[in-house]
């Protein structure tokens, strides 16, 4: 499975199916006003003080409007939901922002950017978690409420998705989902239009079809 999860890493590794991912999965209006064009790759390596390392996930930033965003996407590869994935986001965050203050990207009186997580999960099971950290937390005093942490992310469930759904959205992402979610009588369609839509984008080259060709290749190789 590694190598599935590298090339699914590799993919995301491209702005164009990062722009993809948001235009064709998150219908929220400010996606419009994002400048694509300005999407920057950041080091996805964190060490928190007390030196746990967080280095699997991608961080892309991009301009919006007259700010910065940061988008953090997790890749979730394992098969059964984490159901603390809330507390895990939130200490991620956390470590993107004391990276930041570390090395002087923000400094004292400075606003911290604003992060958006995605949790992009493709696991054969549907995710079934709670998306908010403050739904996991006890009911207390009225008056303690005010101090209940919250923290959302966006999930992306792959298998949660018909095949109408993905057909409307018609792009390289939705197609790789369609795959994950074929039959064998599907997949030799769905693979050629997928080195369709490569070849007729910006982003032919044969590493990036080699990363497309392994990262459709897990759940096909369980159906034969």
């Amino acid at each position: 499975m590694a190598q599935h999860d590298g090339s699914y890493k590799n993919i995301f590794s491209y702005p164009q199916m990062v722009q993809q991912l948001l235009e064709g999965f998150v219908d929220q209006h400010w996606v419009a006003d994002l400048d694509f064009s300005s999407l920057e790759k950041t080091s996805g390596h964190y060490v928190s003080d007390d030196l746990r390392e967080r280095s699997d996930d991608l961080v892309w930033k991009a301009r919006w409007k007259d700010t910065e965003v940061y988008i953090y996407l997790l890749l979730e590869f394992q098969s059964t939901p984490d159901y603390f994935m809330a507390v895990r986001v939130s200490n991620y965050i956390s470590l993107l922002y004391q990276d930041l203050i570390k090395s002087k990207s923000v400094k004292k009186g400075d606003k911290l950017p604003f992060v958006l997580p995605i949790v992009l999960h493709r696991g054969d099971e549907l995710w079934d978690c709670v998306v908010d950290i403050n739904d996991l937390v006890v009911e207390s005093a009225p008056e303690l409420v005010q101090y209940k942490p919250s923290q959302k992310y966006l999930l992306i469930d792959v298998a949660a998705y018909e095949n109408e759904a993905l057909e409307a959205v018609h792009n390289m992402v939705s197609t790789l989902f369609q795959l994950e979610n074929s039959s064998d009588d599907t997949a030799v369609y769905l693979i050629n239009r997928l080195y369709d839509l490569v070849k007729n984008g910006d982003s032919g080259s044969r590493y990036f079809c080699e990363s497309l060709f392994w990262a459709s290749q897990p759940k096909q190789a369980a159906k034969t």
